[in-house]
């Protein structure tokens, strides 16, 4: 859907500036055409702000649906500029190529301006889409994480009919559900110490060692907290 989306908006783009081209070229007088200031004018207006356009859309593209709203004010932002862009370029065109004339140094100054500044700020916006996406990978790998716990502690429990075994289980399952989903290198180490006492877990449960279920939920429980403490001391 988002990418039928994508090309309609590519083809709606190239339309409004085949349109703009062809009212350019139909009403500047002749003379005006064979001009250095003219052709310096009409790059920077349409194929470069065309590629530049593209390239936003291009970005934008690739922002997963569920964060669209956190950088649709900058994407707007960015079509605001191209506004602007074919905007100063047009009036060039039209209504001051009679001063400029050959004299091409206020435009080539101008719209050079206008360009380093969108490349500036289209440079902020890929790296706030690409950070976006990273941190939506994390995030992922955090959440593929947790319910791989969670299921691990679903089959023990299913395993066992002792019912102090599955109360002392469902709260560690509780206890993991709810845990801080926040996602750091920093806790790679204690997350594998959950893992490795979930592991552990299964002889006893198996076995009906209540004594040891009881030991090693108890240690798990406490590794949660603390994972959820060093959380809250890193935000």
């Amino acid at each position: 859907m988002l990418k039928r989306i994508q090309i309609f908006t590519t083809i709606i783009i190239s339309l409004i500036y085949i349109a703009l081209n062809i009212v350019v070229f139909a009403l500047n007088p002749a003379p005006w055409l064979s001009t250095k200031g003219f052709w310096i004018t009409w790059v920077f207006t349409f194929p470069v702000s065309y590629i530049l356009n593209i390239l936003v859309l291009v970005v934008f593209s690739k922002i997963k649906a569920d964060k669209i709203t956190r950088v649709a004010p900058i994407y707007y932002g960015a079509d605001i500029g191209i506004v602007l862009f074919l905007s100063v370029g047009l009036s060039f065109i039209f209504k001051f190529n009679y001063i400029l004339n050959d004299n091409i140094s206020i435009v080539s100054v101008i719209m050079s301006i206008l360009t380093i500044i969108y490349i500036i700020y289209f440079l902020a916006f890929y790296l706030i889409v690409s950070w976006l996406g990273k941190n939506q990978t994390i995030q992922k790998e955090k959440v593929f994480y947790i319910r791989s716990l969670v299921s691990e502690v679903d089959l023990l429990i299913s395993t066992s009919e002792n019912k102090e075994i599955r109360n002392l289980l469902n709260k560690v399952k509780d206890d993991i559900r709810y845990s801080d989903p926040m996602s750091k290198k920093e806790l790679y180490n204690i997350e594998q110490k959950i893992k490795n006492e979930i592991t552990l877990l299964k002889e006893p449960v198996i076995n009906n060692d209540i004594e040891r279920v009881k030991i090693l939920t108890k240690e798990i429980r406490l590794l949660i907290k603390e994972r959820n403490n060093q959380c809250l001391m890193m935000k």
